[in-house]
C-alpha cells in the first residue's frame, strides 16, 4: 500500500529581502555562522530545510515537492476537507504592515530573543570553545539586532510532501 508523507521545516538561517547579506544584523549574521560552524562540527547541523527533498527521494518517495513559503496564506486541505490558516513567513519584530503579521512578528521577536541563550550556549562553549562572558556578550548583541526596528527580518517554511510507492 502506497502512502504520503509530509514533514514541515524551519529555516535556521534568518533572512531580509531589503539587506540578504544581513549588513544592519551583523550580530545575527555571526551568530547564525557559529550556530552552523559549530552544528557541523558536532555532527547535528541545525539548518537543514534545503535537504529535506533530497532526502525523501533518497529515501524512495515519489512526487516529492518542497513548497517554500513567506507569505500569509490560506492553505485548503482537499483530503481532509477543512480550511486553514497557516503561517509561512515568521516575521522577526514588528515591522510588517499587516496587522496581524505585526502580533506575529512581536511573538516571534520575543521567542527569538529567549531563544539565543539556549542556542548558542552549550554549542559556542562546548563545541567552539568560547567563554561564558564571550557567549553572553553575542548573545545581546543578537538581541540588540533582532530587536532594531530598522531591520525586516524572517524565516521560511518548508513544506515537504512526497508518496511512497506500495511494495510490489
Amino acid at each position: 500500500m502506497a502512502f504520503r508523507l509530509e514533514m514541515q521545516e524551519y529555516e535556521a538561517w534568518i533572512k531580509s529581502d531589503d539587506d540578504p547579506q544581513l549588513l544592519n544584523a551583523p550580530f545575527v549574521l555571526q551568530w547564525l555562522q557559529l550556530i552552523d560552524e559549530a552544528s557541523v562540527k558536532f555532527g547535528k547541523r541545525f539548518n537543514i530545510a534545503e535537504n529535506v527533498e533530497q532526502w525523501f527521494k533518497d529515501a524512495g518517495f515519489e512526487d516529492v515537492r518542497d513548497d517554500r513559503y513567506k507569505v500569509l496564506s490560506p492553505l485548503f486541505i482537499i483530503d481532509i476537507c477543512i480550511f486553514i490558516w497557516f503561517i509561512v513567513q515568521t516575521p522577526i519584530g514588528t515591522w510588517p504592515l499587516d496587522p496581524k503579521l505585526k502580533e506575529i512578528g512581536l511573538y516571534q521577536l520575543e521567542q527569538m530573543c529567549d531563544a539565543v541563550e539556549s542556542f548558542t550556549l552549550a554549542v559556542l562553549t562546548r563545541i567552539l570553545g568560547w567563554g561564558y562572558e564571550e557567549c553572553e556578550v553575542l548573545i545581546a548583541n543578537v538581541r540588540k539586532d533582532f530587536r532594531n526596528k530598522k531591520n525586516h527580518l524572517y524565516s521560511i517554511r518548508h513544506f515537504v510532501y512526497g508518496r511512497k510507492p506500495a511494495s510490489p
